[in-house]
């Protein structure tokens, strides 16, 4: 209690905030008024948003482990699948999700289980499994196939959601025959309550139509590619994750020499964007330029433009692993990592992670707890 007297809370917390998450976790235990302090959500806030100014770490997904590394070079492994899912669980390098707020979605591919984690201070729980509406004696789901999932966060009801679009093929008996039968299933889990809902089917989606892949959560809501039906190319498929109503955003206006080859929409400084990776004809499987694509008014089609365009040289070619902060990064065919300022467009070269490196993802610590409802 001295130690409260002598520093008003303002000036406490001003302190506080300009230290590590690691730090701020070890001064909780000096007292109840510290750990009251430390998790208001004032503080809390207040941290998220000065981490995300100052933070210059990348999280990637390598093989068993999730893994650190800063500009400098340094790796730091972070932590292992096991320790979220069990020792049984397998883990890949795509299964860790862009974070929202500091918080990551992780997924175990071959159980169809996930879980929603911060690493900052290991804090995870496991989501229920998803509810199914055909478990009676005379159905059951003998196929289950996800199209895509997206993790999201409702500012207005402080709620973070996990959305989930199944395609069930179900078995039901009819007298003495079996029918087959295909559902499509559109979930959505709220944190907050931590329950499951079924929701209507979106308006226009066809889910075999959207590219599986992590929903892209930017301006609340979750973004998919999308066919389009009918024509050549794709569109943007948004699900709004406060009205949990779904929308189209068109792919930028360009002529008809401009190629669009294989495309990764992408958050970038709080805007919708696009990395357009072209391949060309080269034989390696590797792209030989990269656009990167921003959309500075988020809905208008008119405000599309190129960013950043990194031409590679024919027979190297490079394969596009994430946008981090204000950096574009790729591995070269020749084995290098490299990134560049989106800005002032400098290039960075590093010695290679792993050739296991499937992404990299923005590191952002964070204080954000995991309030585990009861299920």
């Amino acid at each position: 209690m001295a130690s409260e007297s002598i520093f008003p809370d303002e000036i406490m917390i001003e302190i506080l905030l300009r230290l590590p998450v690691k730090s701020i976790l070890r001064c909780k235990t000096l007292s109840k008024h510290h750990y009251s302090l430390i998790h208001s959500q004032f503080f809390i806030r207040r941290h998220l948003s000065l981490g995300r100014l100052n933070d210059q770490s990348i999280i990637s997904p390598i093989q068993d482990s999730v893994r650190l590394f800063d500009r400098r070079g340094h790796i730091e492994v972070l932590e292992t699948s096991p320790t979220i899912f069990d020792e049984s669980s397998n883990y890949y390098g795509d299964v860790v999700c862009d974070p929202v707020e500091g918080l990551y979605l992780v997924i175990d591919p071959m159980k169809d289980r996930f879980a929603v984690w911060n690493p900052s201070t290991r804090e995870h729980f496991l989501l229920p499994p998803v509810p199914s509406a055909y478990d009676d004696y005379d159905t059951r789901i003998c196929d289950r196939q996800c199209y895509a999932y997206g993790f999201g966060y409702d500012d207005i009801t402080n709620d973070y959601k996990f959305v989930l679009i199944y395609d069930i093929n179900l078995e039901i008996s009819e007298d003495v025959d079996v029918v087959s039968q295909n559902i499509k299933s559109f979930n959505i889990f709220s944190v907050s309550k931590g329950e499951w809902r079924s929701i209507e089917e979106w308006s226009g989606v066809v889910p075999e139509l959207i590219n599986f892949c992590s929903g892209v959560f930017v301006h609340g809501a979750c973004h998919w590619e999308y066919t389009s039906s009918g024509r050549p190319g794709f569109t943007i498929l948004a699900f709004d994750m406060l009205t949990e109503l779904n929308r189209f955003i068109a792919l930028p206006t360009v002529g008809d020499e401009y190629a669009w080859s294989e495309a990764f929409i992408v958050s970038f400084s709080g805007c919708l964007g696009l990395v357009n990776a072209q391949k060309g004809g080269n034989m390696t499987g590797l792209s030989l330029s990269f656009d990167v694509w921003v959309m500075a008014e988020y809905g208008v089609l008119e405000s599309w433009k190129i960013l950043h365009r990194v031409m590679l040289p024919d027979g190297i070619g490079g394969r596009y692993l994430g946008i981090v902060r204000d950096r574009f990064y790729i591995t070269k065919g020749d084995g290098c990592l490299v990134s560049y300022d989106l800005y002032s467009k400098d290039e960075e070269r590093y010695d290679i992670l792993d050739s296991d490196v499937g992404s990299l993802l923005s590191y952002e610590e964070s204080l954000v707890r995991i309030i585990k409802p009861v299920y």
